[in-house]
């Protein structure tokens, strides 16, 4: 079983040494993301945290509804993983560290988007991908 990777920045961390096949997609909608990780989770996904700023982990924890830990880590994406990244809709001026009240005022005015990268499956370099996508309702041959 895979695990859920939580960023705060919409970057796919993969082995350059191997080929993936990966869907990416944006959502605004923290409630999704809350029922996203609810269900992996209860899937038996594990969740790591690579949120390296205290103020990010804070405001995640409070949209979630689970604690986001804080933790500057370096991580790899595999087969079966899901990244789910939280980027903000600007960037903050360097060194600024976010009080409650802008956190409180980033969740209100929606000033947020999460990124879901889905990895699928990795290959070593070289390997010979196909990868065929079926028009629903079409049968196996």
């Amino acid at each position: 079983m895979g695990k859920i990777y939580l960023l705060n920045a919409p970057i796919v961390p993969i082995d350059v040494n191997r080929k993936c096949v990966a869907v990416v997609t944006r959502v605004s909608n923290v409630e999704y993301i809350r029922k996203f990780i609810e269900f992996w989770r209860g899937s038996g996904m594990e969740v790591v945290s690579a949120i390296g700023h205290e103020s990010t982990a804070r405001l995640l924890t409070k949209m979630l509804g689970f604690e986001v830990k804080t933790q500057r880590i370096s991580i790899t994406a595999g087969d079966g993983d899901v990244i789910v990244a939280f980027t903000l809709n600007f960037r903050l001026p360097e060194g600024k560290v976010l009080s409650d009240a802008e956190l409180e005022e980033i969740i209100r005015s929606k000033q947020y988007s999460f990124t879901i990268v889905d990895m699928i499956k990795c290959y070593a370099h070289g390997a010979e991908i196909s990868l065929m996508i079926k028009p629903a309702g079409a049968s196996e041959q």
